[in-house]
């Protein structure tokens, strides 16, 4: 499929906005944190099913964002892998 010699113009313009993300964002006066209630259970929902093929492409894709430092390790001790 031919790309639109505009989008193509526009892409090249803006070639810093749309190129790949290059690790975390820089420190701000605030961080955004989720403060959870003392002694809360985590809640208890069923995984989303995906097939083998889907399953390994989202994994992928996650250990290609941590390690260009897009994402980071879940640090809550209600995230699980």
């Amino acid at each position: 499929m031919p790309i639109d010699p505009q989008l193509s113009a526009l892409h090249e313009k803006f070639v810093a906005i749309f190129g790949e993300i290059q690790g975390l964002p820089p420190k701000r006066s605030h961080d955004h944190q989720i403060t959870l209630m003392q002694d809360t259970e985590p809640i208890n929902l069923r995984p989303h099913k995906h097939s083998l093929e889907q399953k390994n492409a989202i994994e992928k894709m996650i250990e290609e964002m941590i390690s260009d430092g897009i994402i980071r390790q879940c640090m809550s001790s209600h995230g699980t892998l």
